[in-house]
């Protein structure tokens, strides 16, 4: 296969997008604890491995293609294992490799709104869960033809949704997930502002998923309404468009938030109900390192790792 200046970008911007992950491991490790850090990257960590091996298996399918359900997912056999991509000479193994680095990004945000106190296990179930049933049918509404598309039932409505960055599918489901792990409630408008309000609601989100990517997701999704220009297809209020867009992308984030909110509670329940998603207050204020992973990331004195801490 002959690479194009375009494949060679689309490399390229995989690579920096892959780059992210680990980025946020050390930077969200950073924001917390000395004895929370390991577990909080290996979050991340491990967020690209399973989403890298669920994207390859049946994500990418669910992405795309003929759907399973109409207008919400597609199937996970048009493409499982990459078995059509590889049979049509493997032309599509870059899109394969770009759509999966916001997958796994998106998983790994979520780690910020539970840092410190959620058990490795369950995370470990949680993320090719949540891949499966709410980044997947997101992904499909907006960007695989789905609902959000222009022949789905709400873009053929109202018209496409635009989302060029992940505003919707990553951004704001990252954060509406965030939001139902911390257990809260948020408003605002503003990400600055919004950090606070944690404190005035009382969720807990740790290292501020809701406050950053949350509000900041609805304002650059729900802006484009105003400011897109003609070239994107569809022109916004302000320049000449009228409130089509504006309309269109408002109901694409009421649904997607909707959706997300749902899904991701029925996500955590049985999880927490089960196996537990919180470590004990015990842990948690010894450091949940050596009380999941027998380790620690800085050896502040000896015999500070090798054996897991009790209950």
């Amino acid at each position: 296969m002959e690479l194009t200046a375009s494949d060679v970008w689309t490399v390229v911007a995989a690579a920096l997008v892959l780059f992210m992950t680990p980025g946020l491991a050390l930077f969200y490790s950073g924001m917390t604890r000395a004895k929370s850090a390991l577990n909080m990257m290996m979050m991340s960590v491990i967020s690209m491995g399973l989403v890298g091996v669920c994207w390859v298996l049946w994500g990418y399918s669910m992405s795309g293609g003929d759907a399973l359900i109409h207008d919400i997912v597609g199937s996970p056999f048009n493409d499982f294992g990459l078995s059509a991509t590889l049979a049509d000479g493997g032309t599509n193994l870059l899109s394969v490799a770009f759509s999966s680095t916001f997958a796994i990004i998106a998983v790994a945000i979520i780690s910020g709104s539970i840092a410190d106190r959620a058990r490795f296990g369950a995370w470990c179930i949680f993320v090719p869960l949540w891949l499966t049933l709410v980044y997947c049918p997101l992904a499909f509404m907006v960007w695989g033809g789905g609902l959000f598309g222009e022949e789905g039932f709400i873009g053929s409505m109202f018209g496409e949704a635009i989302d060029f960055a992940g505003g919707l599918v990553i951004h704001i489901n990252a954060g509406v997930a965030g939001l139902i792990l911390a257990l809260g409630f948020i408003s605002g408008i503003a990400s600055g502002w919004a950090v606070g309000l944690k404190y005035r609601f009382g969720y807990d989100d740790s290292l501020d998923v809701v406050g950053v990517h949350l509000v900041s997701g609805l304002i650059g999704t729900l802006a484009l309404g105003f400011i897109a220009t003609p070239a994107t297809g569809t022109a916004g209020l302000f320049y000449g468009g009228g409130l089509g867009l504006l309309v269109t992308q408002t109901v694409a984030t009421l649904i997607s938030m909707a959706y997300c909110a749902v899904v991701t509670l029925l996500i955590v329940l049985p999880i927490h109900r089960t196996m537990g998603f919180r470590v004990s207050e015990k842990q948690e204020i010894q450091g949940i390192d050596l009380a999941q992973h027998a380790e620690t990331a800085y050896a502040m004195s000896s015999g500070t790792s090798g054996a897991f801490a009790k209950n």
